[in-house]
């Protein structure tokens, strides 16, 4: 998955996530309104990373998330939002046009 089919934009746009991260201290990660990633991030929050070892865990971690972060895109999600780990996360829909 990726934003475009340009390499630079996705490797420049992967490079913005990792720096704002290191900034604001959290995890960002940004997804499409369907919640999908835009692109695979190369390092998971601890807990995310080991449940991202073990394909069923992997698998419901992503459905979950990927659902609430479709929800939050359609307006219709709780905010702040728990997932399948029960780590609070923040969703944060930006329009793009």
């Amino acid at each position: 998955m990726g934003l475009t089919r340009s390499p630079w934009i996705n490797r420049i746009w992967a490079e913005f996530e990792a720096r704002a991260s290191e900034i604001c201290g959290v995890f960002i990660q940004a997804f499409d309104a369907k919640g999908q990633a835009l692109h695979h991030h190369p390092s998971l929050p601890p807990l995310c990373a080991l449940l991202d070892r073990h394909p069923a865990s992997r698998a419901v971690c992503l459905n979950d998330c990927y659902r609430k972060v479709a929800l939050s895109a359609e307006g219709r999600a709780i905010v702040p939002a728990r997932c399948y780990a029960g780590l609070s996360y923040r969703i944060v829909p930006i329009a793009v046009r």
